[in-house]
């Protein structure tokens, strides 16, 4: 007899976002439910203010973070933030991305994905007084399958980032049986599976010992990572097979180690699975196709529900202090703000040998 449990958390995306020209913000997260901030960089993305000084001409890489901390969908954003009259967009540099991992703005992590499509930037930018122009983009605009073009759409809230799913299986030689596992055993922790989720890839099959008449079977047994970093959809797949001259079922819902014929077609993506994904089996253990089915979970849900919007622009040669303002349209986050001063370059030296 064959017994299977799994547990996946589920949940759905949504927000809108928003920026343009205003006040200064905190490097920190403010608001209560949802929280964006506006930082540059001036030295090639090493450090990060809301403050910078940068000299005419030189580059600014600007970032508009989002924080969704909420547990349920927000529709209908859209990320808005202008480029002040004087300051140039640098074309081909506007990008979407997760960044789940980060706490602190100032300090992004490492953990990053980004839009897989350039974003189409005649669709998102537009024209705005003399000189300024302004990006109306979704914040998940190329990220999980929507089009790279959108200038609406979900704030992702975030998930864990992997689904570490193990396949245990154990075998009864009198019997010719296989009992096969992808979680806690229902008879005892010697027939457990390690299937979990957590934010690291697990980097080796955990299964319990089994007992004295079915012991672990390792040629069957194997774990899958699934990284859900910008995926939206687990698509489990199970397969049995039957092994008609020892009345044995055998399960599997991962690839298995033995041969292409038992896989199971479990996979992560964007879309649901319509139909079971199934191995053909062998002479011995053909397909079981009443025993075999699909479930495809939704795998998002509000644990990170940080990312950020990004693009670079040239100072102009003006010297002034520039102030740029971000907020999340439709949303609880108070508006945010940075500045942006260009000064001369000047080496210090002056004209002193002048006398």
């Amino acid at each position: 007899m064959l017994s299977r449990r799994f547990a996946v958390l589920a949940s759905s995306f949504g927000v809108a976002l928003s920026v343009a020209a205003g006040v200064a913000a905190p490097a920190v997260w403010a608001a209560p439910d949802q929280q964006v901030e506006i930082l540059f960089s001036v030295d090639g993305k090493r450090t990060w203010s809301n403050d910078v000084t940068t000299t005419p001409g030189g580059e600014v890489t600007v970032r508009v973070w989002y924080n969704n901390l909420t547990n349920g969908t927000i529709s209908g954003v859209q990320a808005q933030t202008s480029i002040l009259p004087n300051f140039t967009l640098k074309s081909g540099t506007t990008k979407v991305c997760l960044s789940p991992a980060t706490k602190y703005p100032s300090a992004p992590g490492a953990e990053e994905k980004c839009n897989e499509q350039p974003v189409d930037e005649s669709a998102v930018w537009g024209l705005v007084g003399p000189g300024g122009r302004t990006l109306g983009i979704s914040p998940t605009a190329g990220l999980y399958g929507q089009a790279s073009n959108q200038t609406s759409g979900p704030l992702a809230m975030g998930k864990k980032r992997y689904i570490n799913l193990h396949q245990c299986a154990y075998y009864y030689g009198p019997g010719a049986d296989l009992y096969t596992a992808a979680n806690d055993g229902q008879v005892g922790t010697v027939f457990d599976a390690g299937t979990n989720v957590g934010n690291t890839a697990d980097t080796a099959k955990n299964c319990g010992s089994g007992d004295v008449n079915y012991p672990l079977n390792d040629v069957n047994s194997g774990y899958k990572s699934l990284d859900l970093l910008g995926n939206q959809f687990l698509n489990l797949h199970q397969c049995a097979y039957y092994y008609g001259a020892g009345a044995d079922l055998y399960t599997t819902v991962n690839d298995a180690p033995v041969g292409a014929a038992f896989d199971a077609g479990t996979n992560v993506g964007n879309t649901a699975d319509t139909a079971k994904k199934c191995g053909s089996g062998d002479a011995n253990y053909t397909f079981s196709d009443v025993n075999s089915g699909l479930k495809s979970l939704d795998t998002a849900d509000s644990a990170r529900g940080r990312g950020f919007i990004e693009f670079k622009m040239s100072a102009p040669t003006e010297t002034n202090d520039y102030t740029h303002e971000a907020k999340l349209n439709g949303t609880s986050a108070t508006p945010a703000s940075g500045i942006v001063r260009v000064r001369p370059n000047d080496s210090g030296w002056g004209d002193w040998w002048l006398g």
